[in-house]
């Protein structure tokens, strides 16, 4: 996965837990303490590098718990 195929993902990601929580980019400002503009540019940029601290920050405006995973890939084989 590309650099911006990764932002692109977790944008999407962000939106559609914002639907689901009925919450606005205003409301996510509010809560962020940040303005409605970044929060939109923050959303449409696919360049963005996202901080593990940010997204946390993003996640508890959300009342959600962050979790990142690593997981094996499928087309490497296992252990030599």
């Amino acid at each position: 996965m590309t650099d911006s195929i990764i932002t692109q993902t977790v944008n999407t990601i962000i939106q559609i837990e914002m639907e689901e929580r009925n919450l606005s980019r205003a409301d996510m400002a509010r809560r962020l303490e940040i303005s409605p503009v970044t929060v939109t540019k923050a959303l449409n940029n696919n360049q963005r590098d996202w901080r593990i601290t940010t997204l946390d920050d993003w996640a508890n405006a959300m009342n959600c718990d962050l979790h990142v995973e690593f997981r094996a890939r499928q087309d490497e084989p296992k252990e030599r």
